[in-house]
């Protein structure tokens, strides 16, 4: 991972600010494959929630980082579009993009300021 900030094993991780979000981005928009299946814990306003199985089909290119979510993508479940924060989504074993969207979900947990879920404590 911190070879995409070019750092070394020795180096700390970068911060998650705006700036490596967009570098961060980049390295994912050239890495992952679209489509591709995941698993998403939705939650609306009543306290019980659910996951639901959408089909990933893109990173959001208009306004692509979200001040407090991070790197945005584009999901389908069946008719319905979302727009949601990448580092939500949980990503088979098997998927050629499990290790790109699980990196990218720890390293914006080690962020004390970043709103994202950081489920890896």
């Amino acid at each position: 991972m911190r070879a995409i900030f070019g750092l070394t094993s020795d180096d700390p991780l970068p911060e998650v600010d705006p700036q490596n979000q967009r570098i961060y981005r980049e390295y994912l928009a050239a890495r992952l494959s679209f489509p591709f299946e995941c698993q998403w814990w939705h939650q609306d306003d009543s306290p019980k929630g659910d996951w639901r199985t959408l089909t990933v089909t893109g990173l959001r290119e208009e306004h692509p980082i979200d001040e407090t979510d991070g790197v945005m993508c584009q999901a389908m479940e069946g008719d319905r579009a979302w727009e949601l924060p990448l580092c939500e989504l949980e990503v088979a074993e098997n998927n050629t993009n499990c290790d790109l969207v699980d990196d990218y979900a720890y390293w914006t947990s080690t962020s004390e300021d970043f709103a994202g879920p950081g489920d890896y404590e």
